[in-house]
C-alpha cells in the first residue's frame, strides 16, 4: 500500500516537474520559447504551441497521478506524451536507453498502465472521494487515447511542414522592392558600365548583336609607318617626303 503511494507520487511529481520546465522555465528548463525551438528541430511544428500542449499534459497529468485524483485521466494524458516522445525521438534509436532508445519512456508507460489498471491505492484523493475507478478496460482505453493523441500530434506536425521551393522559383534574395539582388546590382551600376565580360563589343546592346569592329579582322600593324598624314606599307617613304623629323 505504502509502496504504491511512493511510486505514484514520485512518478507523477517528476512528470509535473517536466511540465513546469516547459511552461515556465523552472528547474533549469528552457521555457516555452526554448522548448518550442527544440520541438521545431524534431519536426513538431508549430514549436511553441506543441511545447505548450506537452507542458500542460505533463503538469496537469503528473499532478493528477501524484495526488491520486482522476487517475485514469492523468495516466491517459501522460501516456500520450510518452507515445509522442517515442515516435518522434526514440524509436529510430532502438530499445536501449544508452543509445537514446525508447527503453525509459516505455517503462514509464508501463507504470502508468499499472496505475490505470490497479488504481491509485488507499492513500489517494480518488479513494477519499469514493470514486476510485480502475480496471483493464480503463487501462486499455487510457493507452489507446494516448496513442491516438500522439498520432494526432504527428498528423498536425506533418501538415505544418514548410513547403519546398518550386522548381522555377529563384533562390536569389530579393530587395524590398521585389527585385532580385542580381537585378539590383545591374540597375545600380547604370548604363554603360562593364558587365561580367568586358572587351570589344561589350556595353549596352552588346548582348543583342556583336560589334562591327569586333567582327572584322584588323590589318596587322607590323611593317606600317606613319609619315606625315599618310601611311605606307613596308616602311617605304612616299616621294617628296623626308623621314627626318622636324627640327632635326
Amino acid at each position: 500500500m505504502l509502496g504504491k503511494t511512493v511510486v505514484r507520487v514520485l512518478v507523477g511529481g517528476l512528470f509535473a516537474g517536466h511540465g513546469a520546465q516547459k511552461l515556465f522555465g523552472k528547474f533549469g528548463g528552457k521555457g516555452l520559447t526554448g522548448t518550442g525551438d527544440a520541438f521545431e528541430q524534431i519536426g513538431l511544428r508549430p514549436g511553441v504551441p506543441m511545447a505548450a500542449a506537452a507542458g500542460v499534459s505533463e503538469l496537469v497529468g503528473g499532478s493528477l497521478v501524484a495526488l491520486g485524483l482522476m487517475t485514469p485521466l492523468g495516466t491517459a494524458m501522460l501516456s500520450g506524451v510518452m507515445a509522442s516522445a517515442i515516435e518522434r525521438v526514440h524509436l529510430r534509436n532502438g530499445p536501449w536507453n544508452s543509445d537514446g532508445g525508447y527503453e525509459y519512456p516505455l517503462v514509464l508507460t508501463g507504470v502508468l498502465a499499472y496505475f490505470a489498471d490497479e488504481g491509485p491505492g488507499v492513500i489517494s484523493l480518488d479513494r477519499l472521494r469514493g470514486r476510485d475507478r480502475h480496471g483493464p478496460f480503463r487501462m486499455i482505453a487510457g493507452l489507446g487515447a494516448g496513442v491516438a493523441g500522439a498520432m494526432a500530434i504527428r498528423s498536425l506536425a506533418e501538415r505544418s511542414k514548410p513547403l519546398p521551393p518550386s522548381p522555377g522559383s529563384s533562390s536569389a534574395p530579393s530587395s524590398p522592392t521585389g527585385v532580385t539582388a542580381d537585378e539590383d546590382r545591374t540597375r545600380s551600376a547604370g548604363p554603360g558600365s562593364a558587365g561580367p565580360a568586358s572587351g570589344p563589343g561589350s556595353g549596352p546592346g552588346s548582348s543583342e548583336r556583336p560589334s562591327s569592329d569586333a567582327a572584322q579582322p584588323q590589318a596587322p600593324e607590323v611593317g606600317r609607318r606613319r609619315v606625315g598624314d599618310e601611311t605606307t606599307p613596308n616602311g617605304a617613304t612616299p616621294a617628296g617626303h623626308s623621314t627626318t623629323s622636324p627640327g632635326a
